[in-house]
């Protein structure tokens, strides 16, 4: 491998380019080896569990409402009519089928989730006590023993439908993918420096973002198969995050344990990336030596940026309500729905590996990271605000989906907000720090989905709603940026 001083051509390879290098390759200098290498195995390992449990989310779009409505259908038809064999395409459309799959498909929907941050913090917990493999692994099984009760519940015939009732239990003990995602973020933040979060958290949601590009190509691909396959797949990309999750280590522990020893010491590997060298002025507030001065501000700040994360979280269903809002005002077929799909995807894709990289290395030459972290964040909102009303008021199709495009750059805020958030709190309770963020953002989640829905028949009320909601989180991340 050569030096990142100098390509074999001896030509100096270009700042970005590597520093770039430096961050994804394990160091080659003899020195300390074992330690250098934790980090960007580390930022690797992050990734494949990450993408692979989203991978099997993407596998199971079309595949687990299906089983469901399967379900519902061959009970009304057998049971309820007292029919043999296997319904009709045609029965299965029957209102009360349709009706009674509404309600099941919904209630699963909140249940799930709302078990899942009973686990969030105990998952935290464990992370923050040196035994992460074991929170991933927990999370994992959970994971698996969701889905696949469901799949058994669905396929097996002898099981009434009030057994689907009973697969959320399992999230209870560990979270699922919802504690996955916490961990992954958690387990990142504790291995790098604070100006270094915020495009580490960059490159690792535009690498795990893959899969929704491919996530309408898994969709129609899925419905051709029997049910059994895809879920069989989804099932064993679920089972397969174990292999990256037992590998995690932290940042300084060169014997291979599950323990915090060195937790405070970052390796020479963990280099600012695409950074300009300085050493950032913002620095990580131990708790125990704060005055009550300190406490007022830090609790402050938490509230203000877990007020954010409930509001951008409840206000994102606009723009999944984009391509219904298009389709009944401009009359063009719900195909449509592929074709935001994809620009979603796409623009994020670009976004995360791509322009907020490059901008963050720009701005980290005149600004302070914590100053840059909040900028970013109000930015973002700004473009959702933008966005939403752009697509609120558009006159044509081309409009809307310009408006589409400002609002999806604004799904940058989070990865901001939560590493600004965390260079704030010792790198100890991280675990506890990321769950508790991602319980406040499902409990968003929980709270937009019957609202989302019921404001369909409404149809601005989805767009009032958020654009409020944009202007509060406007107002309080001014708020902040004045302070700093």
């Amino acid at each position: 491998m050569p030096s990142p001083l100098n390509t074999d051509r001896g030509q100096p390879w270009p700042a970005p380019l590597r520093k770039i290098r430096h961050w994804f390759v394990a160091g080659t200098d003899g020195s300390s080896h074992q330690q250098r290498e934790i980090y960007p195995l580390n930022f690797w390992f992050c990734v494949f569990v990450l993408f692979l449990t989203r991978l099997g989310s993407e596998l199971l779009a079309y595949p687990w409402p299906n089983l469901l409505v399967t379900a519902v259908c061959r009970h009304y038809y057998q049971n309820e009519d007292g029919h043999h064999g296997d319904p009709s395409n045609e029965f299965c459309d029957d209102e009360r089928v349709i009706n009674h799959w509404l309600s099941m498909i919904r209630l699963i929907q909140f249940l799930a989730p709302l078990a899942a941050t009973v686990a969030l913090i105990p998952m935290g917990i464990l992370l923050d006590k040196g035994k992460g493999r074991l929170a991933f692994t927990i999370s994992i099984i959970s994971t698996v023993l969701y889905w696949g009760s469901i799949a058994i519940f669905g396929l097996v015939r002898v099981f009434p439908l009030w057994c689907f009732y009973i697969s959320p239990v399992f999230l209870l003990f560990g979270g699922g993918p919802w504690a996955i995602n916490a961990l992954v973020f958690a387990t990142l933040s504790r291995t790098v420096r604070p100006e270094q979060r915020t495009t580490a958290f960059s490159f690792l949601q535009g690498l795990t973002g893959i899969p929704g590009i491919v996530g309408p190509l898994l969709y129609t691909a899925s419905m051709g198969p029997d049910l059994w396959v895809p879920i069989m797949l989804a099932l064993l990309m679920y089972s397969l995050t174990l292999l990256p999750a037992l590998h995690i280590k932290n940042n300084n522990n060169q014997n291979g344990d599950d323990s915090d020893a060195g937790d405070e010491e970052i390796p020479d590997e963990a280099q600012p990336l695409l950074n300009p060298g300085h050493i950032s002025p913002r620095q990580t507030i131990n708790l125990s030596q704060t005055g009550a001065g300190g406490f007022v501000q830090k609790l402050n700040i938490s509230i203000i940026c877990f007020a954010c994360f409930f509001g951008f979280y409840l206000a994102k269903g606009t723009v999944m309500y984009t391509a219904i809002w298009t389709w009944s005002r401009f009359g063009h077929d719900m195909l449509y729905l592929s074709v935001f799909i994809y620009i979603h995807a796409v623009v994020l894709s670009i976004l995360f590996l791509v322009v907020l990289p490059l901008t963050i290395y720009r701005l980290d030459r005149s600004w302070r990271v914590a100053k840059r972290d909040v900028i970013l964040s109000l930015a973002c909102i700004a473009c959702c605000a933008v966005g939403t009303f752009v697509v609120f008021f558009a006159p044509n199709l081309a409009t809307a989906i310009i408006g589409f495009i400002i609002a999806v750059l604004g799904y940058v805020m989070p990865l901001s907000l939560r590493s600004f958030l965390a260079s704030h709190f010792e790198k100890s309770f991280s675990g506890r720090l990321f769950a508790g963020i991602a319980v406040v953002e499902t409990i968003a989640s929980i709270i937009r989905q019957p609202l989302m829905t019921v404001s369909y028949y409404t149809e601005s009320t989805p767009f009032i709603i958020s654009l409020i909601t944009y202007f509060i989180m406007l107002l309080l991340l001014v708020k902040l940026a004045i302070r700093l």
